[in-house]
């Protein structure tokens, strides 16, 4: 893969979603479809080195290091840049763990800087990982709803991704197809 062109003709997509759900697998296999670069989930570096136990000021850090990530790879891709987790999981994931909305990490999430978002859907099995916290179906469900409404809320383009790998990053395809300049 090439060095990237500019930083501003870079598209962003998406991929967001309940933990265990792909979204790691899938932007990897598009980043690699497209030939292009895509970001790693800072949460889970960042929950290595420091430990499972966090605090808000450690989502308010994970924003600004997931916010750095993506400007690094954006330098590094080829017309898109696959963004694996955004801002929209932490703001999530901070409302769900301490019951309230956070003031900088919903300054930060700018949801119109992505041309797509791809939720990843539930109907895969979640699969044990020690940093990982919400195996329950009914855990799934609500966290899924919450995605998906604040998707509508902010009124940003998504599709959701379900079925097998194969299927998931097909129907990826098609869609990124349909709204990337040619």
């Amino acid at each position: 893969m090439e060095e990237g062109t500019g930083i501003q003709s870079i598209l962003k997509i998406a991929v967001v979603g309940v933990e265990s759900t792909g979204k790691t697998s899938l932007c990897k296999a598009l980043a690699e479809a497209y030939d292009t670069a895509y970001t790693v989930e800072v949460a889970r570096e960042y929950l290595m080195t420091h430990g499972k136990s966090y605090k808000s000021i450690d989502l308010e850090k994970i924003s600004e290091l997931q916010l750095a990530e993506e400007d690094e790879k954006t330098c590094k891709a080829n017309e898109l840049l696959f963004c694996d987790t955004t801002l929209l999981v932490t703001k999530i994931w901070h409302e769900v763990v301490f019951g309230e909305k956070n003031k900088r990490i919903d300054a930060l999430y700018k949801p119109e800087q992505y041309i797509l978002h791809i939720l990843c859907d539930i109907d895969i099995p979640w699969e044990f990982d020690e940093l990982r916290e919400n195996p329950s179906m009914d855990d799934r469900k609500k966290l899924f709803k919450m995605y998906e409404e604040e998707l509508k809320r902010s009124g940003a383009l998504y599709l959701i991704a379900s079925g097998e790998m194969s299927q998931r990053i097909e129907a990826c395809k098609r869609w990124i197809e349909k709204i990337k300049p040619t």
